[in-house]
């Protein structure tokens, strides 16, 4: 799939649609901090998430044991990497 005119929804669905982190819930929500983070990366946080509870959620799925800023870059620099693969002649 061409990444490249995906919107931040489908795009963070690309990325983490697909992890494991032991809980659908935890994946839904990665999804949704990571579209988050795509629609407005200039951002806080608390201005992503757009409501106390939702900044709440996310910090808990960020302390949660089975996520790791590890796990969720080498998602993403996976799909990177064969995002720029399938751009090569």
């Amino acid at each position: 799939m061409d990444s490249t005119w995906l919107n931040a929804p489908q795009w963070a669905e690309e990325q983490w649609g697909d992890l494991d982190l032991g809980d659908v819930r935890r994946t839904r929500r990665a999804v949704s901090i990571g579209t988050a983070f795509a629609a407005s990366p200039e951002d806080s946080l608390p201005q992503q998430c757009g409501s106390w509870g939702e900044v709440n959620a996310a910090y808990r799925l960020l302390d949660d044991e089975h996520l790791s800023h590890e796990v969720l870059s080498t998602r993403h620099w996976h799909h990177t990497r064969q995002a720029a693969r399938s751009a090569l002649p």
